[in-house]
């Protein structure tokens, strides 16, 4: 990865989450990682021509579960 480049975030919630919660997440992890983001939900990427390329270059790096479940939350 290029020093200047995006990091870009696939995400997944049980529930839909507001603008305003990607605007605040956004903004964490640039200030964090000192580098622009880019974020997509799961939902939204059935739309993207970059679908399948995404999905096989994409790493899991927290998942939650459901109690008992061993369900993605």
């Amino acid at each position: 990865m290029r020093a200047d480049s995006d990091i870009d975030f696939l995400l997944e919630f049980s529930q839909p989450e507001s603008g305003l919660v990607f605007v605040e997440l956004k903004r964490r992890l640039e200030h964090k990682l000192k580098r622009k983001v880019d974020l997509i939900t799961y939902n939204s990427l059935q739309y993207s021509k970059y679908k399948d390329d995404i999905l096989k270059e994409a790493k899991v790096i927290d998942e939650k579960t459901t109690a008992g479940t061993g369900l993605p939350v």
